[in-house]
């Protein structure tokens, strides 16, 4: 039987729906930033479950 790692999946699972919106939204830049900005709202998201249009704004800085 395979062990997974439920942080990983779990982080996984976020991150590919952060991505999806953004993709959506047609805000991809180019490949180098657009993980940047992924994991800059999965971190926020993470610690801020209701953010301000300002938290986000900060976020993107």
């Amino acid at each position: 039987m395979a062990k997974t790692n439920s942080t990983y999946d779990t982080i996984l699972f976020y991150v590919n729906g952060i991505k999806e919106r953004i993709a959506k939204a047609h805000g991809s830049q180019c490949g180098f930033c657009t993980p940047g900005f992924v994991m800059s709202m999965y971190t926020l998201l993470r610690n801020n479950s209701q953010p301000t249009e300002e938290d986000i704004e900060d976020a993107c800085e």
